[in-house]
Parts: C-alpha cells; sequence; structure tokens
C-alpha cells in the first residue's frame, strides 16, 4: 500500500480501452484529476481495467466515461456507461463468476464473466468499497471509494521509463474468437514495432501460418467449438516443423482449467493483461530467454 497519483493510471487505461471502444463507435471519455490515492496500485489497477472492459463490453451505443469526484478524504473513482443497464434484481449477481447478462446460450464472444467478479474480489480484499448504481436500458455507474493521501506522499516513478522500450519487429499470429480483442491486440502489438496476424480460430490460424508464417504464436486457450489455445499452439508448431515461440492467454480461474493449461508447457498469463506484462514477455522471448510457464 502506498500513495499514488490516479492521473497517470486514467491515462493508461484509456490508451489500452480506447480503441476497443472506437472500433465498437462508442466514444471514451476520461475526465483528469489531480487526486492522489492511496491504497495499492497494481490492484486499483486491474479492478478499473475489469470495470471499463466490462463498461465497453456491454455499451453498444453512446460511450463510457471515466472519472473521479473526492468526498470526505475520499475519491471516488467512477466508471458510467450508456449501456444495456442492469435491473435491480440482477445487480449483485453480476458480480458472481460466470454471470453474464444478455448470454443464456454462453456465447463466448461475449466473454467469459469473469470480470465484475474480479473487481469485487480485488476491491474486499484491499476494503475498498464498489458500488453499483443501474437502471435496465439506462446505462450504469460503478463507483470505487479509495482513501486520498496528500500528494507529499507520492513516489513518483523513474523519468520516461516507457521510452525506453525497444521495438520488437517480430511477426505475431495472434488467436482469439473475440473480434474486440484482436482489434485491440493488432493496434498494441503494431505500435511495439511487430507485425500482427489474427485468426478466430485453428483452422483460420492454420491457412494464416501457411501464407505467412509467424515468428510467435498468441493463443487464448478456450477456443471456438472447445478448441484449447493449445491444441492450436500444437498444431501450428507440427505445421510450421519446429518449436514456434508462443504464449498461452486465459481468464479461467477453474483449478481444473488452469492445470491443463500449465501442462501444455506454453507460457501462461492471466486476463486481464497489462502490456507492460505483455511487452516484457514478447521482449524476453524474441531474446531467446525462457519464460516461466
Amino acid at each position: 500500500m502506498r500513495a499514488f497519483l490516479l492521473q497517470p493510471l486514467l491515462i493508461k487505461i484509456e490508451s489500452e480501452l480506447a480503441p476497443q471502444a472506437n472500433t465498437k463507435g462508442l466514444f471514451y471519455r476520461t475526465r483528469d484529476s489531480t487526486a492522489t490515492l492511496y491504497s495499492d496500485p497494481a490492484l486499483v489497477e486491474l479492478i478499473l481495467r475489469n470495470l471499463v472492459s466490462n463498461a465497453v463490453r456491454y455499451t453498444e451505443h453512446g460511450g463510457v466515461l471515466v472519472a473521479c469526484r473526492r468526498r470526505n478524504g475520499v475519491a471516488l473513482l467512477e466508471v458510467w456507461d450508456t449501456g444495456i443497464g442492469i435491473a435491480a434484481e440482477q445487480q449483485e449477481s453480476v458480480f458472481q463468476e460466470f454471470h453474464q447478462l444478455g448470454n443464456p446460450e454462453r456465447d463466448r464472444q461475449k466473454g467469459l464473466g469473469l470480470g465484475l467478479s474480479i473487481a469485487r474480489g480485488l476491491a474486499m480484499l484491499l476494503r475498498l468499497e464498489l458500488t453499483l448504481c443501474s437502471e435496465s436500458g439506462r446505462g450504469s455507474l460503478f463507483r470505487l471509494a479509495i482513501p486520498l493521501a496528500p500528494q507529499a506522499a507520492v513516489q513518483r516513478p523513474p523519468a520516461n521509463r516507457l521510452q525506453r522500450r525497444r521495438a520488437l519487429p517480430m511477426k505475431v499470429l495472434v488467436i482469439d474468437d473475440d473480434p474486440v480483442v484482436c482489434a485491440s491486440m493488432q493496434r498494441l502489438l503494431s505500435d511495439w514495432g511487430c507485425t500482427c496476424l489474427v485468426a478466430g480460430s485453428v483452422s483460420e490460424a492454420l491457412v494464416l501460418a501457411a501464407i505467412q508464417p509467424p515468428d510467435m504464436l498468441i493463443s487464448d486457450y478456450r477456443l471456438r467449438s472447445n478448441s484449447t489455445g493449445a491444441q492450436a499452439i500444437a498444431a501450428l508448431r507440427q505445421q510450421a516443423g519446429r518449436d514456434l515461440p508462443a504464449l498461452l492467454v486465459t481468464g479461467d480461474t477453474a483449478p481444473a482449467r488452469l492445470r491443463e493449461a500449465r501442462a501444455s508447457g506454453v507460457p501462461l498469463l492471466h486476463k486481464p493483461v497489462a502490456p507492460d506484462q505483455l511487452y516484457s514477455a514478447l521482449d524476453h522471448i524474441q531474446a531467446g530467454l525462457i519464460m516461466p510457464s
């Protein structure tokens, strides 16, 4: 726990998730803040990323606003959306694992339903209050209350840390059946100097890889038609005739699923994956270092 400035976090989340909103034709707005908070910055970042991701996912028209207000020594970090809204009788259940609104058929293109559960669990761990105000058809407001800290208490990060990143000139094949995730990954990887190919299924990935052989694979663990990312990576490696470097990404929390993923021997990243974490993994792989599985 320490004091930290909120504004760099707001900028970071906007740079990651605004492209997803823009891909859907939504606006994304952040109100600048001079607030200094006292909590665990890494866990607060995970909570905010999950809340904003959820807002973008369930909004089809309008957009998302992220803002902060001060009240009685507390910062109220708010995520507003103009999405489908949540009926009063469902407002507690949306924080349960795998609960999804408007997805009775369990279409994985609509996600796993883990984001709000993770956000609530982290808030409880930090002893922060996470509340919801919503009306069906009128959008939602998620509000996280975080103690304010004196501005003088902030430990500032080293200057120009991001500018020191080197380019990663590699061809990366991303396999994910969520088109919003694919679009976001394309933009992020392109900013790092990568050529990014995307496929929504194992068969599509095999065709793309035959035409443009990749240097690196990144796959979601759970794919369509009961396929897994481990199976996709194994098939692509067999086709290439070599042990292509690869990463698995998963939002699963079930122990059996996690054991299956780790048994593949492919390094595993957990959703939501922060760009710094993904960049570090790619940088290690390009440098020929072994990532821990």
